[in-house]
C-alpha cells in the first residue's frame, strides 16, 4: 500500500505500529522501477498490535485483526456493511455500470450506486478462474474453491467482453509457496520445520524429486505438478520434532518406529520409499546428493527411530497477478488504452494503471 494511503488510514483509526510493517517489492513495473509496497501480515495483540511470533491463527492475526480496525473506521463513517453477502454480477446500463447484483442467505437483489469499486484482489484458485486464466496445474494448489479466492473483478470484465492483463509467468514468477493448508498457511513457529531446516522431501510415489535445500517457488511448482502433496521426512534427532504434535493434531504429520510403517501411514509405496531413504542416507554419509545436487551440509540423514513425515503443500495466500486494465484514475477499461467504463473503478490487486504494463 502506498505511504499516503497507509497514513490516511492510520489518521482515521487504523492501528499499525512501524515495527509491524515491512516493505516489499512488487513484480510490477511502476514508472520503469520495481514497485514498492508496505504490508503487515501477522499482528497478534489487539491492543498493542505486537507481531505474532507463534501460531497466530486467531482473530487477532493478520487480516482478521486489520478487518476489525477497518470495520470500525467505515462504521464511524456511516457505511452500511452487508455481511455474508456475495457479489454475483455487475449491472450495466449500456456501457455504464450502475450497480451490482448480490445475494445473501435469503435472496438475490440489486444495489445501485453512483460509483462501483472492484476490490476483490488478485486472481484466485477456484476452478473457474483456473479454467479462464491459469494452467491446470493450479488445481493442485491449496486454497482452490474457497470464497476468499474467487476472481470476481477479472471474471466480470471478461463477461463484459473485456480483457485482463496477466503479467504472471506460471513457471518462473515466485507466487506459489510451500505451506500447510488454508488455516495454518505459512505462518507460525512450526513453519520453521520445512522452511529453514534440512530434511528430505519425497512425493506421493515415495521418491525424491528436487534439491531438498530449495524450499522456494520452484519446488512448490514441482509439488503442484506432481499432484499437490509432498512429505518432509526426518528422524528422532531432527529439530522439527517439537512441532510434530501440533501438526499431527491438524492431520499434517505422522510418526512410526520403522520406515515401512511410516510409508504405510502416508500412503506411499513402501519398497520405493525405503530405498529412497537408504540412498539419501548413503549420499549424506559420503560426498553429498548424487541425484539432485543437495549439498552435504544441507542434508539430514534419516537414521534413528521414531521416524517422522510432515505434509508440505503448494499454497498461495495472495493469488496470481491478473488485473483488469485501468487508467491513471483507476477507471476500469475493457482493454488496454480503451475507453473507461463509466462509474466503474478498481483498486488494490484487482486493477493497476495500464500505463505501467510496459
Amino acid at each position: 500500500m502506498p505511504g499516503n494511503g497507509m497514513n490516511g488510514l492510520m489518521a482515521r483509526g487504523f492501528y499499525l505500529r512501524p515495527t509491524d510493517a515491512y516493505e516489499g517489492s512488487s513484480y510490477r513495473l511502476v514508472a520503469g522501477e520495481v514497485g514498492k509496497y508496505t504490508s503487515s501480515t501477522v499482528v497478534a495483540d489487539p491492543i498493542t498490535g505486537e507481531r505474532s511470533n507463534d501460531h497466530g491463527y486467531d482473530i487477532y492475526g493478520g487480516g482478521a485483526f486489520f478487518a476489525r480496525t477497518l470495520t470500525q473506521i467505515v462504521d464511524d463513517a456511516g457505511v452500511d456493511i452487508r455481511y455474508e453477502t456475495t457479489a454475483e454480477s455487475l449491472i450495466m446500463d449500456g456501457d455504464a455500470c450502475i450497480g451490482i447484483a448480490v445475494s445473501d442467505h435469503e435472496k438475490t437483489y440489486n444495489i445501485y450506486a453512483k460509483k462501483i469499486i472492484l476490490a476483490t484482489g488478485y486472481a484466485g484458485f477456484d476452478q473457474e478462474t483456473i479454467d479462464l486464466f491459469l494452467t491446470p496445474v493450479y488445481s493442485n494448489v491449496v486454497a482452490a474453491e474457497t470464497q476468499a479466492n474467487h476472481s470476481f473483478a477479472q471474471k466480470q470484465i471478461v463477461a463484459l467482453g473485456g480483457k485482463v492483463n496477466d503479467v504472471h509467468d506460471p513457471i518462473s514468477d515466485g507466487h506459489i509457496i510451500l505451506g500447510y493448508n488454508t488455516t495454518l498457511a505459512h505462518f507460525g513457529a512450526e513453519r520453521q520445520a520445512y522452511n529453514n531446516m534440512p530434511g528430505m522431501l519425497v512425493n506421493m510415489q515415495g521418491e525424491r524429486f528436487t534439491d531438498d535445500s530449495d524450499r522456494g517457488h520452484g519446488t512448490a511448482m514441482k509439488v503442484a505438478e506432481l499432484g499437490g502433496k509432498s512429505f518432509m521426512i526426518f528422524e528422532a534427532k531432527h529439530d522439527g520434532v517439537p512441532y510434530v504434535d501440533f501438526l499431527a493434531q491438524n492431520g499434517l504429520a505422522w510418526s512410526a518406529d520403522t520406515l515401512e510403517k511410516l510409508a504405510d501411514a502416508i500412503h506411499v509405496p513402501e519398497e520405493t520409499f525405503v530405498a529412497t531413504v537408504q540412498k539419501y542416507n548413503e549420499d549424506a554419509a559420503a560426498e553429498g546428493d548424487t541425484a539432485f545436487g543437495t549439498a552435504k551440509d544441507k542434508m539430514s540423514p534419516v537414521l534413528e527411530a521414531p521416524f517422522y513425515a510432515v505434509q508440505v503443500n503448494p499454497i498461495s495466500t495472495g493469488g496470481i497477478d491478473i488485473a483488469v486494465y485501468t487508467d491513471e484514475n483507476m477507471n476500469v477499461l475493457l482493454e488496454n488504452g480503451g475507453a473507461a467504463v463509466p462509474n466503474l473503478y478498481a483498486c488494490g490487486g484487482a486493477g493497476f494503471p495500464c500505463g505501467i504494463w510496459l
